[in-house]
């Protein structure tokens, strides 16, 4: 997985999103059209697991809980970035990017 080949993954996502408020109605209809046993989710989880692998997501740490800004806002993910943050047996802290 390269890193285009993942934002063009999320900008199939993202363009369904844009513009939309971020919040729990935005939710539950991700919930709805992306439900982990869809091709969709699959193909965002897999591309993560290479994309770790590869060494270029997720290539920060701290604490046991790798971390990486893999997207930054723009044109080609309609104005979202992406944050991914891979922890196990670890409870992270509940936060949000609202900007």
């Amino acid at each position: 997985m390269t890193p285009e080949g993942f934002s063009a993954l999320v900008a199939s996502i993202a363009r369904r999103i844009e513009g939309k408020p971020l919040d729990e109605r935005l939710q539950q209809e991700l919930n709805a059209n992306f439900p982990p046993d869809e091709s969709t989710f699959r193909a965002v989880f897999e591309a993560c697991r290479a994309a770790i692998a590869e060494g270029w997501m997720c290539n920060r740490e701290s604490g046991g809980i790798r971390f990486g800004r893999v997207i930054k806002p723009g044109a080609a993910t309609h104005g979202f970035s992406v944050d991914v943050v891979e922890m196990q047996d670890i409870v992270g802290p509940h936060h949000r990017h609202p900007n």
